[in-house]
């Protein structure tokens, strides 16, 4: 490409990409067309993939390419995770292949573990994208085979320690899929011929599935082979549903649920000690309330939750625990009570005294955050958290809490 574009794309690369196309104006198709998916591109992985936006010479693809790519941030987590598992079942790892390959992100992020990886796409575009990129990001032992992985492996005799894969999950229509049988490659029917040309598998998929029914379709008939599952969420955000599969000897599965730097490992088949569900005289100003992040909402695991840190639940639908201490390293948000009220009008007025704005959730409750807005006359906003719930008595309550305390 001209080094007179290179030059007007690290020149316009923080513009508005809604203003972009009255400045290029004067080039031809070709070259705006280039222009604005580089700058939008690196506009994207500013923000997802922040190292590889510091480099100039990188080249980015059309947008769905970098919607479905993962994030650097679990890339990273993915790295750590595979370098734990190999760890475990004592195997130096030394080759990989990624069957999906699509912007390289997790293949480039893993590379580092490997001395030979296969990156594997169907896409030309996207495999020159990537050999491109390999070079300017000084990923050694890439191997950019432009073929369907599927395909490939189904005709290869090459063993593998780890195979990655993360299905697209768009139709030919390209709306979004979910089922994992309606994702692009079916791994379910290949799944037999990719166990036999690897250690262990990896695989990225949707975080609107099902664990229960993506572990029960993927053991049945092959025996426990999912050894771990991970539920990856940034920012409170679900983002990815990673299963790893392995024949090879291990503990029972381990189901870990992550956000951010907050994490929290179980075994789905771990005896359940039992909770207790809070009454209104446990409920009292300086006790804690806790609400799981989104991780431990998609596991389910609620249960297991309360009885490892000792909580107890307002209900069995609230989804919300309270403990009489400060809990360290819950995984989720930590709230302390100041007041709790029910909806009698007097106590309302008592325990509403100085506050005129509140952010307020509901949960098991039969009012929406803006009815109940509505009814208690508050501003949105402000330092007050007002949680709406229904304990396991049936009675109705508000509990007024605070997170301006020293964490």
């Amino acid at each position: 490409m001209d080094s007179s574009i290179q030059d007007f794309i690290l020149a316009h690369r923080t513009d508005d990409i809604a203003r972009l196309p009255l400045v290029t104006g004067s080039m031809s198709a070709e070259d705006r067309l280039y222009v604005m998916r580089q700058i939008k591109g690196w506009q994207t992985a500013r923000k997802k993939i922040p190292s590889w936006s510091r480099i100039g010479d990188l080249l980015y693809p059309q947008s769905l390419s970098l919607e479905q790519c993962s994030s650097e941030l679990t890339a990273l987590y993915k790295r750590h995770q595979v370098e734990l598992f190999f760890k475990s079942i004592g195997i130096t790892p030394t080759s990989m292949a990624d069957i999906t390959g699509g912007f390289g992100v997790d293949a480039f992020f893993l590379s580092p573990l490997f001395c030979s990886v296969d990156y594997i796409e169907r896409n030309g575009d996207l495999c020159d994208i990537a050999g491109h990129n390999s070079k300017c990001l000084n990923i050694t032992g890439l191997n950019v085979v432009c073929d369907d992985g599927i395909e490939y492996l189904t005709a290869s005799e090459q063993h593998y320690n780890l195979i990655f894969a993360d299905p697209a999950r768009r139709d030919e229509h390209g709306g979004r899929t979910y089922a994992i049988s309606d994702c692009t490659p079916d791994i379910l029917s290949s799944l037999d011929m990719l166990l036999s040309h690897c250690d262990v598998l990896m695989l990225k998929l949707s975080p609107m599935l099902d664990w229960h029914d993506v572990v029960s379709r993927i053991n049945t008939g092959r025996g426990n082979v999912v050894a771990e599952l991970h539920i990856v969420s940034v920012d409170n955000e679900c983002r990815e549903l990673l299963v790893v599969i392995t024949a090879h000897p291990k503990v029972p599965m381990r189901i870990f649920c992550v956000n951010n730097e907050q994490s929290f490992l179980f075994c789905p088949d771990e005896t359940d000690k039992g909770g207790f569900f809070v009454s209104k005289e446990d409920l009292v100003p300086g006790s804690w309330l806790h609400v799981p992040n989104s991780s431990i909402m998609k596991a389910g695991c609620f249960s297991i939750l309360s009885s490892h840190f000792e909580m107890g639940a307002f209900s069995a639908n609230s989804h919300l625990f309270l403990s009489s201490r400060k809990i360290e390293g819950f995984p989720g948000k930590t709230y302390l009570i100041d007041r709790i009220s029910s909806l009698n009008k007097k106590e309302l007025r008592k325990n509403l005294s100085g506050i005129d704005k509140a952010n307020i959730a509901v949960r098991n409750f039969p009012m929406t955050v803006a009815e109940l807005r509505n009814k208690l006359r508050l501003k949105d906003g402000g330092n007050t958290y007002v949680f709406a719930t229904t304990l396991s008595d049936g009675s109705r309550v508000l509990v007024i809490c605070r997170r301006d305390f020293t964490e």
